[in-house]
């Protein structure tokens, strides 16, 4: 009984234990294993991959958008505008930290794990579209041998 009080009095003074508190923070107060798609202050600005967001937001239906509150407002109305023509919830999370250009700005999330491997998303549609182009046909053994 006296471990409960104990307890019970650290949760009042210190707060509930959080579970990987730096990987909260960072990921705007989710895990990273519940990230479909995260995309940097820096790639937010560029138009390209506005477009990209936009045209794959609807692959993700179940998924929730999580903005961060320390972007410039005029980036946040280009994203809440993109929200809204989906019909898409979001959420805007205010962070402590300043902003810098390779900081999270957005994130398309689950509610449960869903341990996408790639998350970035330079890195997850780039290599889709590098896997998805045609590839020359490989020779057959014939003609490796007869150069036909």
């Amino acid at each position: 009984m006296a471990d409960e009080l104990q307890k019970h009095l650290d949760n009042s003074r210190y707060g509930t234990p959080q579970i990987k508190p730096e990987e909260q923070h960072r990921y705007l107060g989710t895990f990273r294993e519940r990230c479909y798609l995260s995309m940097t202050m820096q790639q937010m600005q560029d138009s390209t991959w506005q477009a990209q967001f936009a045209k794959h937001l609807p692959d993700y239906p179940e998924a929730e958008i999580r903005i961060n509150g320390n972007l410039p407002e005029s980036l946040q109305a280009t994203y809440l505008h993109i929200c809204a023509q989906a019909q898409r919830k979001f959420t805007i999370i205010q962070t402590n930290e300043a902003p810098t250009l390779e900081t999270i700005g957005l994130l398309l999330v689950s509610t449960q794990a869903v341990d996408e491997p790639i998350i970035d998303i330079a890195r997850k549609w780039s290599e889709k579209n590098s896997s998805t182009q045609e590839q020359p046909p490989k020779p057959s053994f014939l003609q490796k041998w007869f150069h036909l």
